[in-house]
């Protein structure tokens, strides 16, 4: 079944944070010369993260006319709701995006801990303007104990 959460009329009473969405400059200001690169794409993300449970009992559909047969004895509904973020509703981008950096966080682990291959002891600020300014450096630079770049895991929409 596909449901497009646009057509439902719930949009209309959401608000939600203007937020801008993470784009590719959120990677380009971690590279260097020395930076590897994966891409970890994340295929119908808004199913991965549960919608705000306040949403849940506004965000279904009545399945009436398709299961009659399912229906108890004087029931005049079949109401089956969403429990996950979906396409077209106006809360899913800002809900999304705020669980992923909460995954990445937890994920991320512990930065002081010696065994985490992210863990970074110090900052570098590469600013422009600064008397030290390298455009060739990112302009903030995580640094490991032995002041090599600490690996980082940035999350940017790239399909706009």
């Amino acid at each position: 079944m596909v449901y497009d959460a646009t057509k439902s009329g719930l949009n209309v009473a959401l608000w939600m944070p203007s937020f801008p969405l993470p784009d590719t400059e959120a990677l380009t200001d971690l590279l260097t010369t020395e930076s590897r690169m994966s891409d970890i794409d994340l295929g119908k993300h808004f199913l991965n993260f549960p919608l705000h449970a306040n949403l849940c009992p506004f965000c279904g559909i009545n399945l009436r006319q398709i299961r009659q047969p399912d229906l108890p004895k004087g029931s005049k509904t079949l109401w089956m709701h969403w429990s996950r973020c979906m396409m077209g509703l106006k809360s899913s981008p800002y809900e999304t995006v705020q669980s992923m950096h909460l995954v990445f966080k937890v994920a991320n682990g512990c930065r002081h801990d010696p065994l985490n291959a992210l863990a970074w002891e110090s900052v570098i600020l590469n600013l422009p303007g600064s008397p030290s300014y390298n455009p060739a450096l990112p302009w903030v630079r995580r640094l490991q104990k032995d002041r090599s770049m600490a690996g980082a895991t940035p999350v940017f929409v790239d399909d706009l």
